[in-house]
């Protein structure tokens, strides 16, 4: 939990002159959810409502903003802002009967509710179930967010083992500007595969560090490869904030 709530810390702090953060991941726990729960994070799961949460992928075309002058009318976009893609599934995804819903799934807060099928992409033997919401609907996210001009996806603890995901990956390739960085065991054959390609674009980071670690597990990258938050900017930013504050209640 404490690993994820430090690697969406760093993410949210990074230049907000960028373009917001997409996570897509092949897990289907809680700990990315929890996490940014903890930090007071908003984030895009592609599921809509409060107390009824039904899947609805034309979330993930949203953004949260604020106003900043009320005369004007103009918005902002905030900074702390994450889009979720579980390509596979959640445990906390089920099937619903409801027939006053577009898509048939919903999100349960309590595990032990619903009585559905929990919708988890199981095995690759079950490569059709891709072509079906919600499944068709988040690879289609994927397949854009990747195609889109001067694009980095970032590959961490993925070994490449389904075909699906790798032919959007691959279909990406061909789109000059973008740019593949994986941080994977370098003896993985499926990764020789890409390193035999011996494309500028794609960065393979494998191997040790000096004192044994493997710095393609995710611990070692979000502690030393994602770069550190700026405490002192930070704390700078909220000293001027203050001095602004009782500057004005002075007057």
């Amino acid at each position: 939990m404490e690993l994820y709530k430090s690697f969406y810390r760093k993410l949210i702090y990074r230049d907000n002159n960028l373009s917001k953060t997409n996570i897509f991941t092949t897990n289907y726990d809680l700990y990315s959810e929890s996490a940014l729960d903890a930090l007071g994070v908003l984030y895009c799961n592609g599921f809509s409502g409060f107390v009824d949460r039904h899947f609805n992928p034309a979330v993930f075309n949203y953004a949260f903003a604020e106003q900043m002058e009320l005369s004007n009318n103009k918005w902002n976009v905030i900074d702390n802002f994450i889009y979720l893609y579980k390509l596979h599934g959640s445990i906390n995804w089920t099937e619903s009967g409801e027939q006053s819903h577009l898509f048939n799934v919903r999100e349960v807060q309590n595990l032990n509710e619903g009585t559905g099928e929990r919708m988890i992409y199981p095995t690759p033997m079950k490569h059709m179930a891709t072509l079906s919401s919600p499944y068709s609907d988040l690879f289609r996210e994927f397949q854009k967010k990747i195609m889109q001009e001067k694009t980095v996806l970032v590959v961490v603890g993925y070994s490449f083992s389904d075909d699906h995901i790798n032919h959007l990956i691959y279909q990406a390739l061909t789109i000059p500007t973008f740019r593949l960085v994986v941080l994977q065991d370098e003896n993985n054959q499926k990764i020789k595969q890409l390193k035999d390609l011996d494309d500028p674009r794609i960065w393979i980071i494998g191997g040790e560090s000096a004192d044994g670690s493997k710095v393609y597990y995710f611990d070692y990258v979000v502690n030393n490869i994602l770069p550190d938050i700026d405490e002192e900017k930070i704390e700078e930013s909220i000293e001027k904030v203050f001095k602004s504050f009782f500057k004005k209640k002075s007057e």
